[in-house]
């Protein structure tokens, strides 16, 4: 029986006797740290972007995710770049998609999860601290080859590669920070993830190029995040200004109601359908603005209090206080269209640029003060259409509708300031 034993001690001696003197041995594994692998660095993989809304359904950021990997032979800088260009053309697509692009500069405000991660190869195999597959190591299973004298926690080349993985992150805040306008990017001062993950990746001991990937597939040179973008408003530039002045030239808007009754009518060569439903009332008189600055009223009243000229209820119908009407179509009888074609010259123009902050001109409707009210101001009964004409009044561009903006919804407009539309003056639409 010792014999036998002993033989079998001997035979296992010779076995090893192939390995290099201060390699590690194992039984479980032939060679642990044999680095013979020839394998590129995979691109950034993009995960999540989504577009967060407010309860008005205003944009107001993107969260996303994305692991980059590292090489040897690639700076850390390079990798960040590459990933954060990724992002960025995927965030692009995703506010072209809602008419948003390059309207907004994007500002990294928050890092909810963030893992950085190295592999377990600093000047030779270093002890793991994960799988290969994603599981955390238990430390009886460290404690045992060929893991048990590889170099561990409180070793020079260990803690150095340890603070490798640890760092990665704030290798992405220093990127956005130094080299991130030129992609539309900032970083909030003093940002700091809710949660940090930092590990030695299993790779057989090696460099991710150098690693048996048959054995050790996935890479351990990596950072994966996932934050949120804020989107901030981005001032026009001066180009950017005449740009949407030329564009938005000549502007007229339709601000009325198109009885069922009479059917749809054409104006300015554009056919307007009729309100989905009947309105009949002297409670819909309206301020309309454009990024705040007066445009003109709205008068909708068709009711007897119309008919009678009280004139709280005839507000607006004439140029004499409403300066910026260029056409008016008063009702004939109770229950008929009452249509407003309000004009925007070039200085009032000019100031709605001003206060626009993204390229959108946003068109508000709000009862108007001193004019007749039931409870609230009438308010389902609008049909709206934006467009743009010529010198002579020719038509030359459809920019929105016509369409009800509030849809055949019932529903009435308070004193506040209710929105109507908001659009790019220079989307191009079929005349």
């Amino acid at each position: 029986m010792k014999k036998s034993l002993l033989e079998n001690d001997i035979n296992k001696m010779k076995s090893l006797i192939g390995y290099n003197i201060g390699e590690t041995i194992s039984e479980q594994e032939e060679k642990y740290g044999n680095c013979s692998g020839s394998n590129s660095i995979e691109p950034p993989i993009i995960g999540e972007i989504k577009l967060g809304k407010n309860k008005e359904g205003k944009p107001t950021n993107i969260r996303f995710s994305f692991r980059a990997y590292f090489g040897a032979a690639k700076s850390s800088e390079k990798v960040y770049l590459e990933a954060l260009s990724s992002v960025k053309q995927k965030m692009t697509e995703i506010l072209a998609a809602e008419n948003l692009e390059g309207l907004y500069n994007l500002d990294l405000v928050s890092i909810a999860d963030v893992v950085g991660s190295a592999s377990n190869h600093l000047s030779g195999p270093l002890q793991p601290t994960w799988k290969n597959d994603g599981y955390k190591y238990k430390p009886e299973e460290l404690s045992k080859p060929p893991f048990d004298t590889l170099p561990k926690p409180g070793d020079s080349n260990w803690d150095k590669n340890m603070g490798y993985a640890e760092n990665r992150w704030k290798g992405l805040v220093n990127v956005i920070k130094t080299k991130g306008k030129g992609l539309g990017f900032s970083v909030k001062d003093g940002i700091e993830p809710r949660k940090i993950t930092s590990k030695i990746t299993d790779t057989g001991g090696c460099t991710d190029e150098k690693r048996n990937s048959s054995k050790y597939p996935k890479a351990g040179q990596y950072v994966q995040i996932k934050g949120f973008m804020k989107l901030v408003p981005r001032p026009l530039t001066v180009g950017e200004k005449e740009k949407l002045f030329n564009c938005a030239k000549g502007l007229r808007v339709i601000v009325g109601f198109f009885a069922p009754k009479e059917g749809g009518r054409v104006i300015s060569r554009i056919e307007v359908p009729a309100n989905s439903g009947p309105h009949a009332c002297d409670y819909a008189t309206f301020d309309i603005k454009c990024n705040g600055i007066p445009v003109g009223v709205a008068n909708m009243n068709n009711g007897t209090q119309y008919f009678a000229k009280n004139p709280k209820a005839t507000i607006g119908t004439d140029k004499s206080d409403n300066p910026n009407l260029v056409e008016r179509i008063s009702p004939s009888e109770r229950g008929g269209s009452a249509i407003n074609v309000l004009g925007v010259s070039d200085d009032l123009l000019k100031q709605m640029i001003e206060k626009s902050p993204n390229g959108l001109l946003n068109l508000t409707i709000q009862g108007k003060k001193g004019t007749l009210v039931r409870e609230l101001y009438h308010g389902d009964a609008p049909m709206v259409c934006a467009y743009t004409v010529d010198d002579k009044g020719k038509l030359i561009n459809k920019i929105y509708g016509p369409k009800e903006p509030f849809g055949a919804s019932k529903g009435d407009v308070g004193g506040g300031v209710r929105r109507l539309v908001k659009f790019n003056p220079c989307t191009k639409k079929s005349v």
